[in-house]
């Protein structure tokens, strides 16, 4: 599913020779970050007064496909004990109240 989107940026009085510049630079780079995160629009309108820079995306997805990210944890070592555990190796585990106060500095 896709939508539009209208993104519109406030600013001091801009050179009228520096708009068109600001402008393209401005959706060159919004456009390069919204790919990199898969939810490039089909197209771009650029505008720009002296004190507004403006941007149309059309059919801007609404959403990112579902994708699978893997993340790596600690070392296995590090993180059971002998039994697989996965308690701390240097006390029984139990309920973190019973043990936050003698990790908290004096």
């Amino acid at each position: 599913m896709s939508s539009d989107c209208l993104i519109e940026v406030g600013t001091e009085e801009l050179p009228p020779r520096a708009l068109q510049p600001l402008a393209q630079d401005f959706s060159a780079l919004l456009e390069k970050i919204l790919a990199g995160h898969d939810l490039a629009p089909d197209s771009i309108e650029v505008f720009a007064t002296p004190r507004r820079l403006a941007m149309l995306l059309r059919g801007t997805p609404t959403q990112q496909p579902e994708q699978e990210i893997e993340k790596r944890g600690p070392a296995l070592d590090a993180a059971f004990d002998a039994e697989a555990t996965g308690r701390r190796k240097d006390r029984p585990g139990g309920p973190g109240h019973q043990h936050l106060p003698d990790d908290l500095p004096r």
